[in-house]
């Protein structure tokens, strides 16, 4: 099941103002016992509902996404976007998140969905999630984590360097680490790698 987070897609950010938050609200969307696999703000959003809610969550697939980001790159990336709007800021976004042979084609499937995606949300409700973003520093609470973790790096990513991925995976006992081909949106421009380094951790999971 895929939950649009708030502030994005059809979900309202109805004044959310933490990934805490943001982690509960993703929870209240689902029943039981689940295996989060969250993705750049995603895979935060999932560090932090693990932590909150270790008797909701069972495993979590982390993909290129860290335990602490640059608070001042990312309040100057969201004070730019409500200062020059989405358009802006679209093509350097493009290009940070896929690689430069893919973009190159100019009608890639994974571009052109992303592309209306981000045209369509509400700059207010991205500037916020950029500033929640801001304030992610899960560095000490990691250690404590006791469930089965699969951190996945893209060897690509202009996203999110390889060293906080390690840094990650490094972090949360007995985690395990996978380095697929592909840029910050591996999970779209390659999708098959990925379906299976999920489907290979839902194996372990299993196994235990």
């Amino acid at each position: 099941m895929a939950v649009d987070l708030p502030g994005h897609g059809s979900c309202p950010l109805a004044g959310l103002t933490d990934l805490g938050a943001v982690a509960d609200r993703v929870l209240e969307e689902v029943e039981g016992p689940v295996d989060l696999v969250g993705v750049s703000l995603g895979g935060a959003v999932a560090q932090h509902a693990a932590l909150r809610h270790p008797d909701r969550v069972r495993s979590a697939v982390l993909a290129c996404t860290s335990p602490a980001t640059r608070t001042d790159i990312l309040l100057a990336r969201a004070e730019a976007l409500e200062r020059d709007g989405l358009e802006a800021a679209l093509d350097e976004t493009l290009r940070r998140w896929f690689s430069r042979a893919v973009l190159a084609k100019g009608d890639h499937p994974a571009v052109a969905y992303t592309r209306r995606r981000l045209l369509s949300d509400d700059v207010g409700s991205l500037a916020a999630n950029w500033r929640m973003l801001a304030k992610h520093d899960l560095r000490e609470e990691l250690p404590g984590l006791a469930l089965p973790v699969t951190v996945i790096a893209a060897a690509e990513d202009a996203g999110t360097p390889r060293s906080a991925t390690d840094e990650l995976h490094r972090l949360v006992p007995g985690s395990v680490q996978e380095i697929l081909p592909g840029p910050h949106m591996v999970h779209m421009e390659n999708g098959t790698a990925f379906a299976a380094a999920v489907r290979r951790h839902l194996d372990r999971v299993e196994a235990r």
